[in-house]
């Protein structure tokens, strides 16, 4: 390879073609924006790149995001702050409307930040985030492709147990009620509701034939 010389306006285009949207296309997620998504039977996993507000015309830094939506919960964990018979699932989802997030410094061992500027050996750095997407981004959101997956995850940003309440209403839409229900239950065994979401969650399953 030719020594990289790209103008920082355009090397982060040149990463978004040449690195990340290659690996996600041949994943079948589709992009928007910054953000690319997949969809599975009852959550989309999403993966963007966010581009710090910070950059100048002489240097530029970025961060990886990974999240998982769940639709059929999207609201419940808004109903204290939003009118939920005006708030909308999002026809386009980004990585703000996950329920779970995790960036790639959490992930990566020895983690160094994506920052570029006159001085960055572009070449090196091409082959670096490249090695890193395939190494440890991209497997690890490989390993999110089912529900059960979605189980054993933890990070400090998301809501406690909020992830067996956004699994347990999947499965009740997928059929598989005991599933759901007792994921259910444990839900509500570690995790206090108020009036509004007790109503809320009643609400959620009462297509379900299922008693809580």
């Amino acid at each position: 390879m030719a020594h990289m010389n790209i103008p920082l306006k355009n090397y982060k285009d040149y990463l978004m073609k040449e690195v990340f949207a290659p690996m996600f296309e041949q994943e079948g997620f589709s992009l928007s924006g910054r953000t690319f998504t997949k969809q599975e039977d009852t959550f989309t996993r999403v993966f963007n790149i966010q581009i710090s507000e910070f950059n100048n015309y002489s240097t530029f830094s970025f961060f990886l995001n990974v999240g998982l939506f769940f639709p059929n919960t999207y609201n419940f964990r808004l109903a204290e702050f939003f009118d939920l018979e005006k708030l909308k699932i999002p026809q386009s989802v980004k990585i703000n409307h996950c329920q779970f997030a995790i960036r790639a410094k959490d992930l990566i061992p020895n983690y160094e930040p994506y920052a570029v500027g006159p001085n960055t050996d572009q070449e090196v750095f091409t082959d670096r985030v490249h090695k890193e997407m395939d190494v440890v981004v991209m497997p690890y959101l490989k390993s999110l492709a089912k529900l059960d997956d979605c189980l054993l995850l933890t990070q400090p940003y998301t809501p406690p147990n909020q992830l067996l309440l956004d699994v347990a209403i999947a499965q009740l839409h997928l059929d598989n009620l005991a599933k759901g229900s007792q994921l259910l239950e444990s839900y509500l065994s570690v995790t206090k509701l108020n009036d509004e979401q007790y109503l809320q969650l009643k609400k959620k399953v009462a297509d379900f034939d299922i008693e809580f």
